[in-house]
C-alpha cells in the first residue's frame, strides 16, 4: 500500500513505498507527483531505518513516520522519523515510547496545537491516545474516559477548540472531543480529553449495490463548519465500476454543548477501472479549499505568544492550564 499526504498548500503530493523483501526488512521512500503538471518524481530518500510498515502524517511542513508495533515481535520501540521536503532528508525522532501499553494499530490522527495527536486500537488491548508535542520532542500519554469516549479513525478536522473525526465502529458518525493540556507536578505536560460528544445523522447515498468488502473512507476540511467525506468499496456484480459515495454536510453548534450534522448534499458517482484492482481511499485534499492544517509558521508564531495560563480556545493555540 502507498503511503500518501500532501504539506499544507503545496500542489505535491508525497508518495512513500517500501523497499524490502520481508515486513520486518523495508525501507521507505518514494516520489513526489506534482498535481499542476503531472509529473512524478523520485526524489524522497529510504528512511534512515529498516522497519514494518507505518503511518505517514503531514505535520507543521513536515512528514512524520511512526513505525508500526506489533504485539508478537517483541522489538525495539518502534522508531519515529520527519522528512524536511526542503532539505530532502530524514531526521531520527524520540521512539514511541508505549508500545507495550497502548494498542498496536494506528487508526487516526489530529494535526492541532502543536502536537501530532494519535488514535490506537485493536481487538486485545482496546484503544488508547498519544500525543508528540513537536517543539518539546517528546511523547505523552493522553488521559481518555472509557465511559464516554470512542476510538476514531482517519485523518481528524479541527474546527477551534473542536476535534472531529470518524467513530471505528459505527457507521455514519462522527465523535467530538477537545484536547485538554495541564501542567502536571512535574512542570511538563497532562493531556486528556473534555466535552466528548457523538454526532449523528450524516446521510450517506447508497450504492446500486451493497458494498461487499474492502470499504475505505475520508474526511475532507472544506472550511469553517463544512466537510467532506467520501466512501467507496467493492461490489462484486460490478467488476469494471467502483462507486464513490460523496457527502458534504455541516456542523452545526446551536448552543454551548450541543452539536448536530445537518447533511447538505449526498450523491454516488462511479469510476472506470477497467478490470484493475478495487482501490482504497487513505488521503484526500481540496484544492480549491486550500489546506486547513497548521504551519510551521503557525506553531512557531503559537510558541513565541504562548502563556501557561488557559487552554488552547482556537487550533493554533498551545497554552497551558497552570
Amino acid at each position: 500500500m502507498v503511503r500518501s499526504a500532501r504539506i499544507f498548500n503545496l500542489s505535491q503530493i508525497y508518495l512513500l513505498t517500501h523497499d524490502g523483501d520481508t515486513p520486518r526488512d523495508m525501507s521507505f521512500g518514494g516520489y513526489v507527483f506534482d498535481t499542476k503538471d503531472r509529473k512524478l518524481d523520485s526524489s524522497i530518500p529510504p528512511t534512515l531505518e529498516r522497519k514494518r510498515s507505518g503511518t505517514v502524517v503531514s505535520a507543521y511542513d513536515g512528514l512524520y513516520y511512526l513505525e508500526a508495533t506489533s504485539s508478537l515481535i517483541t522489538d525495539p520501540d518502534p522508531s519515529f522519523e520527519k522528512y524536511d521536503p526542503v532539505k530532502k532528508a530524514w531526521q531520527q525522532l524520540p521512539p514511541f515510547p508505549f508500545s507495550n501499553d497502548l494498542p498496536t494499530n494506528v487508526m487516526g490522527y489530529a494535526v492541532c496545537y502543536g502536537v501530532i495527536l494519535y488514535s490506537f486500537w485493536d481487538l486485545k488491548k482496546d484503544f488508547g491516545l498519544a500525543a508528540f508535542h513537536v517543539g518539546r520532542g517528546d511523547w505523552n500519554r493522553v488521559k481518555v474516559d472509557s465511559s464516554a469516549y470512542a476510538p476514531f479513525r482517519g485523518r481528524a478536522i479541527v474546527v477551534g477548540e473542536y476535534i472531529y473525526a470518524l467513530h471505528v465502529f459505527e457507521k455514519n458518525e462522527i465523535i467530538g472531543f477537545s484536547l485538554r493540556m495541564d501542567k502536571d507536578e512535574d512542570g511538563g505536560v497532562a493531556y486528556s480529553l473534555s466535552n466528548v460528544l457523538t454526532l449523528r445523522g450524516l446521510e450517506i447515498a447508497n450504492p446500486p449495490l451493497p458494498f461487499y468488502e474492502y470499504k475505505s473512507d475520508y474526511l475532507i476540511h472544506l472550511g469553517n463548519q463544512d466537510l467532506l467525506h467520501v466512501k467507496t468499496g467493492c461490489i462484486e456484480e460490478h467488476c469494471n465500476v467502483q462507486h464513490l459515495c460523496i457527502a458534504t454536510f455541516q456542523i452545526v453548534v446551536r448552543e454551548v454543548g450541543w452539536h448536530m450534522i445537518q447533511t447538505l448534499h449526498s450523491s454516488v458517482l462511479r469510476a472506470d477501472i477497467e478490470g484493475r484492482d478495487w482501490f482504497f481511499i487513505n488521503f484526500g485534499f481540496t484544492p480549491e479549499c486550500g489546506d486547513y492544517e497548521p504551519t510551521k509558521r503557525d506553531y512557531e508564531h503559537v510558541e513565541r505568544h504562548s502563556a501557561a495560563s488557559v487552554n488552547p480556545p482556537k487550533q493554533e493555540d498551545d497554552t497551558l492550564h497552570e
